[in-house]
């Protein structure tokens, strides 16, 4: 399963922003830091913008994007 390790006040920001651009979706987050969506990936994944992560300073740097089916966990039993 993939894992996103942060700092947590970035963590939490990172909920806060999720929640507020998605407030029409049903996003339950526990006190675990877990974060999931109430509905089906293939659904949510269109909606989800991707990951971006940027490495380096200003003036040297290198961005990643990660599409969010690639760390959006379908719920199978």
């Amino acid at each position: 399963m993939p894992f996103i390790a942060a700092p947590v006040d970035e963590f939490t920001k990172f909920k806060e922003d999720l929640q507020a651009a998605h407030p029409d979706q049903n996003i339950v987050c526990t006190r675990l830091d877990w974060c999931y969506f109430i509905g089906k990936c293939e659904e949510i994944s269109k909606i989800v913008e991707p990951l971006t992560f940027t490495f380096g300073d200003r003036e040297n740097n290198k961005t990643f994007s990660i599409p969010s089916e690639s760390f959006l966990i379908p719920n199978i039993d």
